[in-house]
């Protein structure tokens, strides 16, 4: 039995759209593609970037009152007092190692409320819990986007427990 030419020619067509199918995106494609995923994120930039300098804030809080914990912890252990120097931009405390532990905030992210900014502010734990200066607040602040600046509030109390709070839009 002999194949009939038209099954070749079909059979040859049918392996050529094979072989087009795989030769991959055409450059039309390719920069339609490329232009949907740039206006993405020319949209999702801007507020990536508030994102961010938000968390910085939020985060530079949140290392205050974890470190104060922890000096917490380490006063108690000592059974001596351990100091906290703040600086605008800074805090340092030395471990139970007698090693200085040394945190500076994000640019941009700064302590505003000092009342000697130049030589910072010092808090003590104490062996017993507590700490020097009960009632004691640290704001916090960063500045998001252009006239928006997010405030943190790390408060201190007498049994020395330290809380921090979000106190701006």
């Amino acid at each position: 039995m002999e194949d009939s030419p038209g099954m070749d020619d079909s059979r040859a067509r049918q392996m050529e759209k094979g072989r087009r199918s795989e030769r991959g995106v055409s450059l039309p494609e390719l920069l339609v593609v490329l232009a949907i995923i740039g206006l993405i994120a020319s949209m999702l930039g801007p507020a990536f970037g508030e994102w961010l300098r938000a968390y910085k804030v939020r985060t530079s809080a949140a290392a205050i009152q974890g470190d104060m914990r922890l000096v917490r912890n380490v006063a108690v252990s000592r059974s001596s007092a351990v100091p906290v120097l703040f600086l605008p931009t800074n805090f340092s405390w030395t471990t139970a190692l007698g090693k200085e532990r040394l945190f500076r905030f994000p640019g941009g992210v700064t302590i505003t409320n000092l009342a000697d900014p130049t030589n910072g502010d010092t808090i003590s734990m104490f062996s017993n819990g507590g700490v020097s200066d009960p009632g004691k607040t640290l704001t916090v602040s960063g500045s998001v986007s252009q006239g928006v600046t997010h405030v943190w509030t790390v408060s201190f109390t007498a049994s020395g427990k330290v809380a921090s709070e979000r106190t701006s839009p």
